[in-house]
C-alpha cells in the first residue's frame, strides 16, 4: 500500500473511532464482511472473530429485526442513529450506541459503529423495552424523555415528537403481523433519538426524532411496511429550542399523555397536534407553576367527607389540593398526571395528611385519604420520603388511606405490591380509586392486597338506570367481601340514592349527598408541618 492510500484509510479509521469503538461492514444477507476495533468490550466477541458472522446474533432476539431492516433497506448515502441496541445476553455491557451509514453506490455493505451504551444515553433503559418489539414501555419512554432532554442540555439540536396512528382496522386492538409489527418497531427505532420511539397500544406510536425529519416521511415508511394499508393519521409537536430541557420534556409527557388517552386511534390527531402545539408554551407555564405552588406549600387543602351509608357517619376525610379557593381538585392533578411533577404533589398531600394526623391525635376514628397515582409508588424516592414520614411522625398512621389512582396504565405490578406491603407495616390502608373509569384491569385487583375499591361515578350512576350494570356493581361487592375488602360509592348525589346503594351492599358513600369539600384548618395545619419538620 503506498503513503497515500495508507494515509487515506488512517484518517478514515480515525473519523469511524471519533463515534465508535467497534466498525463493523454488513452485507445485504445480515452477515459481517469486515469487523475492526475493540470487539471483546463492545459486543464481547473478538473482532478476529466476527468476519463471516450473521450480524444479528450478537444482539437480543427483539432487536434483530432492526438491524436486519437496516442491512437490508438502507439506501446509500443515508445516515442513521445514534440508535440504541440491546447485546444477547453475556454480550459486552448489555447495550451498545449504534451509528449507521452506508456509502453511495449499489451493494455497498452497510457500517455500523458501534460502542457501549453510556449512561446519560437510552441505553440504559435497555431493559425496560419490549422484548419482541425492542420498542419502549410508555413508562419508560415518559422516563427517557426526561434523560433524554436533560443529556442533551440547552444546546440541543431541533427535536420534535411524531404520534403515529394507524388504520381503523388496528383501532381495535387487533395485533400487527409480526413481520410488519417489527419492520415498524424498526423504522421508529432507527429514525428516533437514541431509540426514543414507543407503541401506546391500538396501532398509535410516538418517537422523538431531530425536527428536519418531517413526520410524514416515517408516516410513508410506515406505510410501505402495511403495503396499500397507510397510517390513517400522523402529525408532529415541535419542541422549542428555547425550552429548558425539563420544560421540553414536560411538552413530550403531556403530548404523550393526551394522545395515549385518545378514545380510539382514529381520533383527531392533528387536530390533537394542533391544539398541543398551541398551547405548549401555555402547559410549560402552567406546569411551572404548579410545580412551584406544589415546592413552596403555596396551595389550598380540602377534606371531602367519606361517610358510612348505614348512619351517614363521617369515616374520613379525602384530602384534595387547590391552587385557588373554589377551582376545582381534578383539573391541577390531571395537568400534573400529564405534564410531570405528579410525584412531588403526592408527596406534599402525604406531608399534609400525616401533619394533619398529628395534629389531631385526639380524633382516633377520624380516617384521612390521599390520592396517590400507582406510578408514583413505583418511584424509589418517594417511597423513600413516604417511609420517613411514616416512621418520624407522631400518630397512629392506621388512620391514614392511600387512594391508588390509575391515571396510566402500570405494568409493573410485583413492584406495586412491594410497596404496598411496605405501607401496610406502618398499618396504612390502600384503596383502589375510580374503579371503573380508569385503565386499570381486573388483574390488578387480584394482583394487589387491597383494603378498598372505590367505584367510580360513572357506575354509580349507571347502576339506577340499569339493570345490567346494578348487576355488575354487586359483582364486585361481592368480591370485595370475599376479599375483605370495603367499598366505597362515589358520587352520591341524593340521599335516596345513597339507600339505594346500601341495599346493595356498598359500605360508604362519597359526594354531594353527604356534603363538599371543606377548608382545613390552615394554621393547625401548618404548625402541625412545622413541628413535623424540626
Amino acid at each position: 500500500m503506498d503513503d497515500g492510500l495508507k494515509s487515506q484509510r488512517d484518517r478514515f479509521m480515525a473519523f469511524a473511532f471519533a463515534v465508535g469503538d467497534l466498525l463493523v461492514e454488513i452485507d445485504r444477507e445480515g452477515r459481517i464482511v469486515f469487523a475492526v476495533g475493540a470487539g471483546r468490550p463492545t459486543v464481547g466477541v473478538d473482532t478476529a472473530a466476527l468476519a463471516g458472522t450473521e450480524a444479528a446474533e450478537l444482539f437480543a432476539e427483539g432487536d434483530r429485526g432492526l438491524v436486519a431492516d437496516l442491512a437490508e433497506n438502507l439506501a446509500g448515502g443515508e445516515r442513521r442513529g445514534p440508535i440504541s441496541l440491546r447485546l444477547r445476553p453475556g454480550c459486552g455491557r448489555g447495550a451498545v450506541v449504534a451509528n449507521a451509514f452506508r456509502m453511495p453506490g449499489p451493494d455497498r455493505a452497510l457500517s455500523l459503529a458501534l460502542s457501549p451504551a453510556d449512561p446519560a444515553s437510552l441505553g440504559r433503559m435497555a431493559g425496560l423495552r419490549e422484548a419482541d418489539s425492542g420498542l419502549l414501555t410508555m413508562e419508560s419512554f415518559i422516563e427517557g424523555a426526561t434523560a433524554l432532554m436533560r443529556s442533551l442540555g440547552t444546546d440541543r439540536p431541533p427535536l420534535a415528537v411524531t404520534f403515529l396512528t394507524l388504520g381503523d382496522e388496528f383501532a381495535g386492538g387487533t395485533a400487527l403481523a409480526e413481520p410488519v409489527a417489527m419492520r415498524i418497531a424498526a423504522i421508529l427505532r432507527s429514525r428516533a433519538i437514541a431509540g426514543a420511539a414507543t407503541s401506546l397500544g391500538a396501532g398509535r406510536f410516538a418517537a422523538i426524532h431531530a425536527a428536519t425529519l418531517a413526520p410524514q416521511r416515517l408516516a410513508a415508511e410506515a406505510a410501505a411496511a402495511l403495503g396499500e394499508d397507510a397510517p390513517s393519521e400522523v402529525s408532529g409537536l415541535s419542541l422549542d429550542p428555547g425550552l429548558k430541557p425539563d420544560e421540553a420534556a414536560r411538552a413530550i409527557i403531556y403530548g404523550t399523555h393526551e394522545f395515549a388517552a385518545a378514545e380510539t386511534a382514529g381520533a383527531d390527531l392533528s387536530a390533537l397536534a394542533a391544539t398541543l402545539a398551541r398551547r405548549a408554551g401555555e402547559i410549560v407555564r402552567e406546569a411551572g407553576a404548579l410545580r412551584r405552588a406544589i415546592e413552596g406549600r403555596d396551595i389550598q387543602i380540602v377534606g371531602m367527607p367519606v361517610v358510612a351509608l348505614a348512619d351517614h357517619a363521617i369515616s374520613r376525610l379525602e384530602f384534595l389540593v387547590r391552587l385557588a379557593p373554589g377551582e376545582a381538585p381534578f383539573s391541577h392533578h390531571l395537568l400534573a398526571d400529564r405534564a410531570g411533577p405528579l410525584h412531588q404533589a403526592d408527596l406534599v398531600m402525604a406531608e399534609c395528611a400525616l401533619a394533619y394526623i398529628a395534629a389531631t391525635t385526639g380524633q382516633k376514628e377520624l380516617r384521612v385519604g390521599i390520592d396517590v397515582a400507582a406510578s408514583s409508588l413505583l418511584r424509589e424516592d418517594v417511597m423513600s420520603r413516604l417511609t420517613e414520614l411514616l416512621s418520624t411522625t407522631h400518630g397512629d398512621m392506621t388512620r391514614l388511606v392511600v387512594e391508588l389512582n390509575f391515571h396510566t396504565d402500570v405494568i409493573d405490578l410485583a413492584g406495586l405490591s412491594n410497596a404496598i406491603s411496605a405501607l401496610a407495616r406502618f398499618g396504612v390502608g390502600v384503596a383502589l380509586d375510580e374503579f371503573g373509569t380508569s385503565p386499570a384491569p381486573i388483574n390488578h385487583l387480584r394482583a394487589l392486597q387491597l383494603d378498598e375499591i372505590k367505584l367510580s361515578g360513572q357506575w354509580i350512576r349507571a347502576c339506577g338506570r340499569s339493570p345490567c350494570d346494578a348487576a355488575l356493581v354487586e359483582a364486585i361487592v361481592g368480591f370485595a367481601a370475599a376479599r375483605d375488602m370495603a367499598t366505597t360509592a362515589m358520587t352520591v348525589d341524593s340521599l335516596a340514592q345513597a339507600q339505594g346503594l346500601a341495599a346493595r351492599g356498598l359500605v360508604n358513600g362519597q359526594g354531594a349527598a353527604f356534603g363538599h369539600p371543606v377548608p382545613i384548618d390552615a394554621t393547625k395545619l401548618s404548625m402541625a408541618m412545622a413541628a413535623a419538620g424540626e
